[in-house]
């Protein structure tokens, strides 16, 4: 039954991004609201599962804030607030925000395809010493985050928050950041399967501490990536979290970052960092909980408008992710094949539209403009069934495989912020995650034979 539903709501968005209006129709972006509020209360509501603890529900709400909220609650009050500032064709919101909603339908397509096999039968991991597992990602983190100290990692994150460094310029610690927030998510997946209750305990404990220290330096990409984990990861593997519990801790959990977001512009050990972030602290609405995800809306539009007036790029502002997982595999192929660096991906190709080369000023992204930029609608459809299906698939056989169980957790880490970034922006922590598995599995394999 939801199969098929959602297979009307996949043709019905083709419908609507071939007829869209060629100027901002207010009614039409209500229309596409509503289409996307039914799918999701149809889906969530007949599905076997009834709990939302997981990735669809947090991917949800993140891609709905990224898309849909800017067009109906914003523009027609308050188009030119924050990055709205900047100049976009404004003509192209209609049409784009029936992209936006084509692209998550045929997620959610593909999602169903793949849940529409599940069977009835229950799974579980395959025999892992788990004390061994996450005592291992226990010291890799530790090491990783003392590496990132010495290297200067912290203090670049701290200054660029503060309004005072410049990102790009981080070097080293940025690869040792990588290996650090890897590390520590791979001890958040297993901290729940670990029997010693003394050492769950204490592994939570450290993992709670390094989520504070970098909440504290301004940043929330870590600690939200952390916080979901740790959610999901519980329900999952400990007890299943009531739903209304879960909606206050996200309500809650929003409060709590957007307040550290107005907070953040001192360091945390100056005397003034509650005052600032109290004094600064401006709500208006229920909406503006989600501005770091609604600003990105402004990114849906400059990037679809490009590719309409100019040309799709074909691949090569996603080069950047898919060669990230090799370490300056990036910066080599740019200068190999004369790429100037701006174009192999789509938040500095974006940037590089409004402010020239080299700006140390980043506009961003948006997932789907990301993909419609390279290949168009063809390519949205294509790459978000696909994606649909390996998060179904991720899911499903995360129950009975570490791999994708890490697959499946690396996603749930990255739900809320993936709208927001390219499409193969997230390759390199994915592929890291696995080969650090593997190599793991592998000693630990060769030791066994070793000894018997």
């Amino acid at each position: 039954m939801i199969y098929i539903v959602n297979i009307f709501f996949s043709l019905l968005s083709l419908i609507l991004v071939f007829n869209a209006p060629i100027e901002y129709s207010y009614t039409f972006c209500l229309l596409i609201n509503v289409f996307f509020v039914i799918q999701n209360v149809l889906y969530f509501g007949l599905r076997k599962n009834k709990n939302l603890v997981g990735f669809q529900f947090l991917f949800m709400i993140a891609f709905y804030f990224t898309n849909f909220v800017y067009p109906v609650f914003y523009y027609p009050y308050n188009p030119h607030f924050s990055l709205f500032e900047y100049t976009f064709n404004e003509k192209i919101i209609s049409y784009a925000t029936a992209v936006a909603f084509m692209a998550y339908s045929f997620y959610m397509l593909g999602l169903l395809f793949m849940e529409k096999k599940w069977e009835e039968e229950t799974f579980s991991l395959k025999p892992i010493d788990f004390e061994k597992f996450s005592k291992f990602f226990f010291r890799l983190t530790i090491v990783s985050f003392f590496l990132y100290l010495a290297t200067g990692g912290h203090s670049a994150l701290a200054s660029e928050y503060s309004g005072g460094g410049d990102l790009i310029e981080k070097g080293i610690s940025s690869y040792i950041y990588i290996l650090f927030y890897v590390a520590i998510i791979l001890l958040t997946i297993f901290i729940f399967k670990v029997q010693n209750n003394k050492n769950r305990i204490f592994y939570l404990f450290i993992a709670c501490a390094l989520m504070l220290f970098f909440v504290f330096l301004g940043s929330r990409t870590l600690p939200l990536a952390l916080g979901v984990t740790l959610l999901v990861s519980y329900n999952n593997n400990q007890k299943k979290i009531p739903n209304v519990v879960f909606l206050s801790l996200i309500g809650f959990g929003a409060l709590f970052l957007t307040f550290i977001m107005f907070a953040r512009t001192v360091s945390f050990t100056d005397q003034a960092y509650l005052q600032s972030g109290l004094q600064r602290f401006e709500i208006n609405s229920a909406w503006d909980l989600g501005m770091d995800l609604i600003i990105n809306n402004r990114n849906l539009y400059t990037l679809i408008d490009f590719s309409n007036e100019s040309s799709n790029t074909f691949g090569l502002t996603m080069l950047g992710g898919i060669l990230s997982p090799i370490p300056f595999l990036q910066s080599f192929v740019c200068r190999f094949f004369e790429i100037p660096p701006d174009l192999i991906g789509s938040a500095t190709f974006n940037t590089y539209l409004d402010f020239g080369a080299g700006s140390t000023f980043g506009l961003g992204t948006n997932v789907v403009s990301d993909v419609y930029l390279a290949f168009g609608v063809i390519g949205v459809v294509s790459f978000f069934l696909f994606f649909g299906w390996i998060v179904g698939k991720a899911e499903y056989y995360s129950k009975s495989n570490v791999y994708w169980n890490v697959v499946y957790f690396m996603f749930v880490s990255n739900s809320i912020f993936l709208c927001r970034s390219g499409y193969f922006d997230n390759l390199r922590p994915l592929i890291w995650a696995l080969v650090i598995t593997y190599l793991y599995n592998l000693r630990q394999s060769i030791k066994n034979k070793n000894t018997v």
